[in-house]
């Protein structure tokens, strides 16, 4: 019976791999089969908006696809790929779902009404608590009518295998959840690859050697998924890591280039930029420069590259590239802190002729108390207020020799104010 049961699934495996329907199986399997992926009842303790990150995001996406709401059809948050990240995604279903359910504004926030209505719906479906089962149907995939018979024959041992799966020892449930996240990253590149191979193919280059290892890695895959539902997570962990490899050789081959490599060469280019930075700095330090602002900036990037460094041995590299984008920010706000020997005098000389034209002013007050004619003085002292306001435009366009030389001009408008008095 066991061989037989093999045999029906080989056979199936193969006439889909003919068909290129190979992926979609494997993604359908794994939807179908994975509890953790399952539609089960969810518990809202929170009101839920676009940004929030969480398990609950995830069971609303769960409970989105399987009513038919679906978030989208491929990719990430397509059903059994639900993540725990509410973007826009989520919030348009939801807000088709709102849509359905007569909820008023239909604006896409899961809020009070909106868990109430979900509440209300739950408990009126029998059974709303239990992981959902195989449909009915069978999803139709291209091939002749032998090849669905064989699928459906296929799809009922797959959901005998299932409930297998699920009543795992709660000791093997860390095992379970690595098997089917390396299952995934399997299939997610596995289907980078043959993306890649189809390029590369169609640009004349010989793909028979990446279509060798793609080969191979399909198959393991296929292995991994029928250990995974003999519940040999071990065993499944080891077959899916085997087909990830083959798949990024496939990938590699042809000239595809992985999260990993991005992330090294991001590392190997925040090293040099900070070095580059610490070089310029010395350079505008030894002509007289303020660099103590610059350098705390760089600092801050060499603490980032630490962190990016500790992201790479996780393997979390898409962490990697976000924290190099941020290291390249702080070397170019350090720079920007960087106060030039000559924006610092003109700095000075603005700062200068401010005191000057507000001490001249004091004076015009006092004579103007006085009883003196003071009419030509703030004359001339307006005029230097609006040269003032010229002078501080060609400083933060950068001039500051003509922020000086129009400093200069102030000083000598108030000298010739306060001579009118």
């Amino acid at each position: 019976m066991r061989n037989s049961s093999l045999n029906l699934r080989n056979q199936a495996i193969f006439r889909l791999t003919m068909v290129g329907g190979f992926l979609t199986i494997m993604a359908m399997v794994l939807m179908v089969a994975s509890p953790a992926q399952a539609a089960s009842k969810c518990n809202f303790t929170r009101n839920l908006d676009l940004g929030d990150d969480g398990e609950d995001v995830r069971c609303l996406q769960q409970y989105l696809n399987s009513v038919g709401v679906i978030i989208t059809e491929t990719g990430v948050g397509a059903p059994g790929r639900e993540t725990n990240q509410f973007r826009d995604l989520t919030k348009k279903a939801i807000a088709n779902w709102q849509k359905d359910n007569g909820i008023v504004p239909a604006s896409g926030f899961f809020g009070p009404v909106s868990r109430a209505k979900y509440e209300a719906l739950m408990s009126a479906t029998p059974g709303a608590s239990t992981p959902a089962t195989l449909p009915a149907t069978t999803p139709v995939l291209p091939g002749t009518s032998a090849l669905q018979e064989t699928i459906t024959g296929l799809m009922a041992q797959v959901e005998a295998l299932k409930v297998k799966a699920e009543a795992a020892p709660a000791a093997t449930q860390a095992t379970k959840a690595s098997a089917e996240a390396d299952i995934e990253k399997a299939i997610e590149m596995i289907e980078e690859a043959e993306q890649e191979i189809d390029d590369a193919s169609d640009d004349g280059e010989d793909v028979s050697g990446a279509k060798a290892d793609l080969d191979d890695a399909k198959s393991d895959l296929f292995k991994a998924v029928l250990a995974y539902f003999e519940v040999n997570f071990e065993r499944a962990v080891g077959y899916a890591e085997d087909a990830y490899d083959n798949a990024e050789d496939a990938f590699r081959e042809v000239g595809g280039e992985t999260r990993e490599d991005q992330a090294e060469e991001a590392l190997d280019r925040a090293e040099d930029l900070i070095d580059e930075a610490w070089d310029n700095l010395k350079v505008r330090e030894d002509d007289g420069d303020d660099v103590s602002e610059a350098e705390k900036a760089i600092e801050e990037a060499e603490g980032l590259l630490d962190e990016a460094g500790d992201a790479y041995d996780d393997e979390d590299y898409q962490l990697v590239l976000d924290l190099v984008i941020d290291i390249e920010d702080s070397i170019d706000e350090a720079f920007d802190l960087v106060v030039s020997s000559e924006q610092e005098e003109a700095k000075d000389a603005l700062d200068d002729a401010k005191d000057e034209i507000d001490d001249a002013w004091g004076q015009v007050e006092e004579a103007n108390d006085d009883g003196d004619d003071t009419d030509e003085a703030e004359e001339l002292l307006e005029e230097a207020e609006d040269i003032l306001d010229e002078a501080w435009d060609e400083y933060d366009d950068e001039d500051y020799l003509r922020a000086k030389n129009l400093a200069k001009e102030v000083e000598d408008l108030v000298d010739e104010a306060l001579n009118q008095l």
